[in-house]
């Protein structure tokens, strides 16, 4: 498959969608690191998916020093494929928690890269924990821990957000 560009991209949502009735697909991305060539998988997300879902949860966000000498962080995405919206995002860890509002229109994507560093800069220092998402519609989103080391590249994971059906109690 020909890459769509060659270009630098920092952000990119696609849809997928076909002209032949009852045809099934299979969709994904792969974003690779271009020093590391470190590559994280992206699955496909389903507008209906997270239709109505209000509660959303990412399992762990990071900034924080790691062994051998690992720098942690996490970047997020969030879509709304949906009318307008305000979304509540809380930041929860053993040491306390902090709350970010935003506004969202329909068709949008917002990136915040280091989102403990950009949506809540009243954590200081190594802290990790969870993100608890609330909006009136639900919204597609993205995550990504990992290791950031300069300019040898970054090496991580993609970390999937749930609704609140997916949640153990």
């Amino acid at each position: 498959m020909d890459p769509l560009t060659t270009a630098a991209v920092p952000d990119a949502y696609a849809v997928a969608t076909s002209a032949t009735p009852g045809a099934a697909y299979t969709v994904y991305a792969s974003v690779v690191d271009n020093r590391s060539s470190d590559p994280i998988f992206i699955p496909v997300q389903r507008k209906g998916d997270v239709q109505g879902q209000s509660r959303q949860a990412v399992a762990t966000v990071a900034r924080a020093k790691g062994g051998q000498g690992a720098n942690w962080r996490t970047d997020l995405r969030l879509f709304n494929p949906f009318g307008a919206q305000s979304g509540t995002l809380t930041y929860v860890a053993a040491a306390g928690s902090a709350t970010a509002s935003l506004t969202i229109g329909q068709g949008e994507l917002i990136s915040r890269n280091d989102i403990l560093t950009s949506l809540f800069p009243s954590i200081t220092g190594d802290s990790s924990g969870a993100l608890q998402v609330q909006s009136s519609e639900g919204l597609l989103m993205t995550s990504r821990t990992y290791n950031d080391q300069g300019v040898l590249g970054t090496y991580g994971q993609f970390i999937p957000a749930r609704s609140a059906a997916d949640m153990v109690s």
